[in-house]
């Protein structure tokens, strides 16, 4: 009897009590509502974080095959009919797209698109792109990317890039069409400059770019220099 009872009190000493199935439940649950999005969050970056250096490198090599063929951009980017000449000719048949649109709805997000912020960034076309004169397209990855032409003054101002004419950027909305559609955390920026890209902000100091790449900016321009803050700090955030 006294051996039954001994074997009755190590069963029940070995098992949990429905209140502590609740609690451990419970932190579980906890634990993973504060580490799961962190953790998705930081897989999304990395994935755009790919994208970014395919598109950078991918539009790097097709313009090189576009001057081997005796053509530059610079001259051609001075209008809209002569940007979209050049890309219809040199740059469209070098490269996959799955769609092109022409200052047109259907390649980039139906709605605005914003800065760091939050505000509409300068020039914003809702539903169509960033810009005006505009060539968007989307590449086979997801990306979409806009391109536009800008004065000399504008080069230096907004994208910090000192050109010796009127140049050319390129945004690049590294997961398309999803949210949050906004410079500096989906999009980026590439600037024309002595026959290549470089990431806009490339001719202001460090500090700067920080400045402009950080959460507390208040500048229209918020957000534009987060690549070059990016490629400074080894490709992390």
């Amino acid at each position: 009897m006294s051996l039954n009872r001994g074997i009755m009190l190590t069963k029940s000493k070995l098992a949990f009590t429905l209140a502590e199935v609740l609690i451990t439940l419970g932190v579980i649950g906890v634990v993973s509502a504060m580490t799961i999005p962190s953790l998705v969050g930081r897989v999304n970056d990395i994935k755009n974080d790919a994208i970014l250096k395919e598109d950078y490198a991918l539009m790097s090599q097709v313009v090189k095959l576009a001057e081997s063929q005796d053509v530059a951009v610079e001259g051609i980017i001075d209008s809209a009919s002569g940007m979209k000449l050049w890309f219809d000719n040199y740059i469209l048949p070098n490269m996959k797209t799955v769609s092109v649109c022409y200052e047109t709805p259907g390649c980039w997000t139906s709605g605005d698109t914003y800065t760091m912020t939050g505000s509409i960034a300068p020039s914003s076309q809702k539903g169509i792109g960033v810009g005006g004169g505009i060539i968007i397209f989307t590449l086979p990855n997801g990306s979409n990317i806009c391109i536009d032409g800008w004065g000399q003054g504008d080069m230096k101002s907004l994208f910090g890039v000192e050109t010796e004419g009127s140049s050319m950027t390129m945004y690049v909305d590294t997961n398309g069409s999803k949210m949050p559609n906004a410079i500096g955390k989906d999009i980026y920026i590439l600037c024309w400059k002595n026959g290549g890209f470089v990431p806009a902000g490339a001719d202001l100091s460090v500090n700067a770019v920080e400045a402009n790449c950080s959460k507390y900016s208040k500048n229209s321009n918020a957000g534009y220099y987060c690549l070059r803050h990016k490629m400074l700090n080894g490709w992390k955030n």
